[in-house]
């Protein structure tokens, strides 16, 4: 915090955002901390809640590509995943789940180890997680749909590896899921797309990833590298306003 307070000096103060997510959220010193970094960091930090950190992603999404039509946007991370449906700028239907990657690794797969009953053990939680909001999303529908975070990019490197192709789809997962199976233990993955202590995760992307794909019934989706910074950031620029007016320019 003190290099970051040491870049911002030249900035104006008001063009400065710092938020905070699902780390110190469920941290019980969140307020310890915050309360430590004002002698060191003059900027204030907003811890926001599950429903505006998925609106800062589906944000950072749509300024980012273009979007047709109604979109899904998935974003898995260490703690959480949210799950946005939206259209254009505005984000329709949004949820953030108890549901990370580095959270199933803890829970599911300690020691490194990975093997059937771990997986459906970790699958059958993700379920549970996704079954209640399901229903609104599918209800919902949309006509494309989007990961991002660095679980889905970790997993489309792993497939591009694998395959020479980093399309996501449901038939390459389920492919995917039997090939770590088959490796063990995360000290037997031999790729060399990623780092190695990033492959710690690997299995708990897969699962929640397909745990996403079976209860939406998705085929694939695409991957983007834009989410949670992209969208802070055009909050604090007058991008939005710009890109609405190109936007009404190209419609009209």
């Amino acid at each position: 915090l003190k290099v970051f307070s040491q870049r911002f000096n030249l900035l104006p103060f008001s063009r400065v955002r710092v938020v905070a997510t699902h780390t110190l959220r469920k941290a019980a010193n969140s307020n310890d901390f915050i309360k430590a970094a004002k002698s060191i960091f003059p900027y204030p930090i907003e811890i926001v809640d599950g429903h505006t950190e998925a609106e800062l992603i589906y944000s950072g999404v749509a300024h980012t590509q273009p979007l047709r039509g109604r979109t899904l946007v998935i974003d898995i991370g260490g703690g959480s995943t949210e799950l946005i449906i939206g259209k254009g700028f505005s984000a329709n239907l949004t949820d953030s789940l108890e549901l990370g990657s580095g959270q199933l690794t803890k829970q599911f797969f300690n020691n490194n180890e990975i093997t059937e009953q771990s997986f459906e053990q970790a699958y059958q939680y993700a379920l549970t997680q996704l079954s209640p909001i399901a229903d609104r999303y599918r209800k919902l529908g949309w006509k494309s749909a989007i990961g991002t975070s660095g679980s889905i990019k970790l997993i489309q490197h792993v497939l591009k590896e694998l395959n020479g192709s980093s399309k996501i789809s449901l038939k390459r997962l389920r492919r995917l899921k039997k090939q770590l199976i088959l490796w063990g233990n995360t000290d037997n993955i031999p790729l060399t797309c990623v780092k190695t202590e990033k492959l710690d995760i690997l299995a708990s992307a897969v699962t929640i990833l397909t745990a996403c794909f079976d209860l939406l019934a998705l085929e694939e989706i695409n991957y983007s590298s834009a989410a949670l910074r992209e969208g802070v950031l055009y909050g604090l620029s007058k991008s939005r306003h710009d890109i609405d007016i190109r936007q009404r320019t190209v419609n009209n």
